[in-house]
């Protein structure tokens, strides 16, 4: 058998043992499966509970870090508005990480090893799993439309009137302000350009734009108006 999976885990585990209790470990392979719709902090504690049943101290501590780090990036992301355009190639790119170097190596680590285990059921960790990450998601959805860039309201005028000020507020404030410095310094690049036409395509749609249009954007926030604005733009090139 292989035991040259990797440095970092012990050989001193499990497979030293002389028990005739059964092993019960969950399947990390669906835990991987799982963790692409309860992200992968989910399965890195599957991961770790089995390191932690193998009696595997360093793989545990190794689990632990990748716990850690998830956690905090996902915190990252859930509480800085200003991340969103890139949450989803970040939550992608950890959750390929994590599956390559942490959820694949343990599969593999078992394989080798020829460790026979009764699967564990995934009714308790999918119990807590599930209703946490919802709870999450809803957290995530208040934050985006109280605490992050204004969103455009046409369900009625009052609504569209008060929206369409906090907006273009928010442009002045954020966006067009920075650029009127750069400008002054003489320091405008090529996509102050793009942006500051985008900038004024955006202002135009929300002061002149048709109903028709507004609806079709209805509840995007300002910088969603904005790439909005920016893909209209390249359409008509």
């Amino acid at each position: 058998m292989e035991t040259n999976d990797n440095d970092f885990v012990s050989t001193s585990g499990f497979s030293s043992k002389n028990t005739e209790e059964p092993i019960c470990l969950f399947n990390p392979n669906p835990a991987a499966s799982w963790s692409i719709l309860l992200t992968p902090i989910f399965g890195a504690y599957i991961v770790y509970h089995n390191w932690k049943v193998l009696d595997e101290r360093e793989a545990q501590w190794h689990s632990r870090i990748w716990i850690i780090g998830l956690s905090v990036l996902y915190f990252i992301l859930l509480f800085t508005p200003w991340l969103e355009d890139w949450a989803t190639g970040l939550e992608t790119v950890s959750l390929v990480l994590w599956y390559l170097l942490e959820c694949r190596f343990q599969v593999k680590w078992i394989k080798n090893r020829e460790i026979h285990y009764v699967k564990q059921s995934w009714l308790e960790p999918l119990s807590i799993g599930v209703p946490l990450t919802l709870g999450i998601l809803i957290i995530s959805i208040i934050l985006y439309f109280f605490t992050g860039a204004p969103i455009l309201i046409t369900t009625s005028p009052t609504a569209y009137q008060k929206s369409r000020s906090e907006i273009l507020e928010y442009f002045n404030d954020t966006r067009i302000k920075p650029l009127q410095i750069k400008e002054s310094e003489g320091d405008l690049k090529t996509n102050d350009y793009k942006e500051i036409q985008a900038l004024k395509y955006a202002i135009q749609l929300i002061q002149n734009g048709t109903k028709q249009e507004l609806e079709n954007i209805e509840f995007y926030n300002a910088n969603k108006i904005v790439d909005y604005a920016r893909e209209k733009q390249e359409e008509s090139k």
